[in-house]
């Protein structure tokens, strides 16, 4: 009796790993309540894109949260979100484990000159500061 009592249990144990196994991991990362920008759907693609060249079978779960960062670096903190991207700091540090992969190629926080297609050929001819006066430049929030 206790031989397929051990019988069972161990195919029980072995099924269940192996439903395991195949069930993706679930994986909860923050997102804004609010409209997403590109920018955001941008970061989700890449950890899709991530996970996949890594061969790890997972589950993006979002979790709704107001987008101010140190809220979502709470719930970091407090375990209801798995993965938060975000600038780091040794504060920062503090509550979470970085993983330092620069995702905009180290461009947040530098100022990039952005032109429509269409005045691309003038911009590029301007030779003078007189000749950079005749455009307007607007810089805005993030």
């Amino acid at each position: 009796m206790k031989l397929k009592l051990s019988v069972i249990i161990s195919a029980l144990v072995f099924q269940s790993a192996c439903i395991a196994a195949q069930t993706p991991e679930l994986i909860y990362v923050a997102k804004e309540a609010r409209t997403l920008y590109n920018r955001d759907l941008y970061l989700y693609e890449l950890l899709e894109k991530a996970l996949a060249a890594a061969k790890y079978s997972a589950q993006i779960e979002h979790i709704k949260i107001h987008p101010h960062q140190q809220r979502t670096l709470m719930a970091l903190s407090r375990g209801k979100v798995d993965l938060h991207w975000s600038m780091t700091s040794p504060a920062r540090e503090q509550i979470a484990i970085p993983i330092k992969v620069p995702l905009y190629d180290g461009l947040i926080g530098q100022r990039v000159l952005i032109v429509h297609k269409d005045i691309y050929p003038a911009i590029k001819a301007i030779r003078s500061l007189n000749e950079l006066k005749r455009f307007t430049a607007v810089q805005g929030h993030d």
